[in-house]
């Protein structure tokens, strides 16, 4: 066991003059090192935006009654869409589909509406259904959060 103990100590003796007498140079270029690491990723997260993203999508009417319409009767339907601040959307692509309606397309405006008419809405046969409301826009993701219901 003496020479067990023996051996540490003149390792230890070794490290004394070598490594750790080095260690506090090397531990100060490690600390200075992630600090600046650290400074350099809060400055360029200092400069992060917020992702742009569709806010809302809302519908000028909840629902559509369609209970004592005619068969060749005909709806319209204004959809806007904004951002997250509440600006509203332009160019944001707004696809209709549901209850008769097969992905009718338009585009909105400056003021993000887009206006839909002459939608030839059908349940056949059932009470209730609903249109889905699916909207993109580049650089503002997609949305499929609005379902309008239609009543009959």
């Amino acid at each position: 066991m003496t020479h067990g103990i023996w051996d540490r100590k003149r390792l230890l003796g070794k490290n004394r003059r070598g490594g750790i007498e080095g260690l506090p140079l090397e531990l100060m270029i490690i600390v200075i090192v992630a600090t600046l690491g650290t400074a350099i990723l809060v400055g360029w997260m200092g400069d992060v935006e917020e992702p742009k993203s569709i806010g809302a999508v809302s519908a000028d009417k909840n629902f559509l009654d369609v209970t004592n319409a005619i068969p060749s009767a005909t709806f319209s339907l204004t959809i806007t869409v904004t951002d997250n601040d509440g600006a509203p959307i332009d160019d944001a692509v707004v696809i209709l589909s549901g209850c008769g309606l097969y992905n009718k397309i338009k585009e909105t405006d400056a003021q993000g509406v887009a206006a839909f008419s002459g939608l030839p809405v059908k349940l056949n046969g059932a009470s209730t259904g609903y249109i889905n409301v699916h909207v993109s826009a580049n650089g503002y993701g997609e949305n499929d959060s609005l379902r309008v219901t239609v009543i009959g």
